[in-house]
């Protein structure tokens, strides 16, 4: 019978030749009463993660916690746990975690990680009260926003919870966890209707964020803000469906060509279509009816089947009507999709086809 150094020295040697499954069963053979017996379970462990047996390494690990935890194995072993990714699911964990925090240097950060978990752990199991004392440990430590962020889904108070909130947003050195404080201050002022302060966060938010605020603007009918931020977004030649209707809503409001002429290069076909024709018809209006022409005439070609294709070829086939090019107006009128037609657009089609000329393609 070999010696529980020997065993230990056996199991190393099977695990650097890479054999997990011999090198396991070398560890796990050495008594309990051994001085490594805390290095051979972490190293059993080990062997079992190395194998893809997560749960039987994180038996042994756990082990290693109840059994040894004053030891440096201790301390590698929950290491591991954290790596594991398993910790803050398991209810059996709270027993060896808190016997090793209680001996562990509170200045350690992962003492510190494990104090995290253990909360995470006790808010699981609705444990509100021990998950508040564990956070509150960690406010003089660099996981201070991590800790509050998760206070605040304790807070039973709507104004104490809005301030934790802030408080990571406005100074955590973290872009993350100042992300997850935003998202959750938009959360709540989205559930009570405060239109105002729900504003002023989505204009300190990125691009997307500050287009959800163009949309609220304009259904307050503040369109002097709207605008502001519509010219914000067009110079950063921002693009978005949401974003685009919008301009489409603000230029329906303003009459601002600014917006349709932004909108006549959308890469949504069905967006780029109606700003061609609204950017047609403000043509026709003011007597430009060549560019109006050529914006209906592209309608014509590629965009069939859209919202304004019918009503497309017929303000074109006025235009040319009333330019003496009767003959092209009875070739555009050809290219009218009687099948996705409106009465209205069927009506118009048949009185402006009486008297024109055959169209003939060469």
């Amino acid at each position: 019978e070999k010696s529980p150094p020997e065993l230990y020295l056996i199991g190393i040697s099977y695990f650097l030749e890479g054999k997990f499954a011999q090198s396991a069963q070398a560890f796990e053979r050495v008594l309990p009463t051994s001085s490594v017996r805390p290095k051979a379970l972490l190293r059993a462990a080990d062997a079992y993660y190395n194998l893809g047996n997560q749960a039987k390494a994180r038996e042994f690990y756990l082990e290693v916690l109840r059994t040894f935890p004053n030891s440096q194995e201790a301390k590698q072993a929950a290491i591991n746990l954290l790596q594991i990714g398993r910790i803050a699911s398991e209810s059996d964990m709270e027993k060896p975690l808190r016997e090793y925090l209680s001996k562990a240097d509170s200045k350690d950060p992962l003492q510190q990680e494990l104090r995290y978990q253990l909360a995470s752990i006790y808010l699981e199991q609705g444990r509100e009260k021990e998950a508040e004392r564990e956070l509150l440990a960690l406010l003089e430590t660099p996981l201070k926003y991590r800790a509050i962020l998760k206070l605040a889904q304790i807070e039973k108070d709507l104004n104490r919870r809005l301030v934790l909130y802030y408080t990571v947003y406005k100074e955590s050195p973290i872009a993350k966890e100042r992300e997850e404080a935003r998202s959750s201050l938009i959360d709540i002022y989205s559930s009570i209707g405060d239109r105002d302060s729900l504003t002023s966060l989505l204009l300190e938010g990125n691009q997307a964020d500050k287009s959800k605020a163009l949309l609220m603007f304009i259904s307050s009918g503040d369109i002097k803000r709207a605008r502001t931020i519509a010219q914000e977004l067009i110079t950063a030649r921002y693009r978005d469906s949401q974003f685009e209707l919008a301009l489409l809503e603000l230029y329906q409001r303003t009459k601002e060509r600014q917006f349709i002429d932004y909108l006549k290069s959308s890469p949504d076909r069905s967006i780029r279509a109606k700003a061609l024709y609204l950017s047609a018809l403000e043509n026709i209006k003011v007597g430009k009816r060549s560019q109006a022409l050529e914006e209906l005439v592209e309608i014509s070609l590629g965009f069939k089947g859209e919202e304004v294709y019918n009503q497309a070829i017929i303000e074109g086939a006025k235009i040319l009507i009333s330019m003496g090019s009767r003959k092209d107006a009875s070739c555009l009128l050809e290219r009218f999709d009687a099948s996705s037609a409106k009465k209205e657009e069927l009506q118009s089609q048949e009185s402006l086809k009486k008297g024109l000329p055959r169209c003939e393609r060469y």
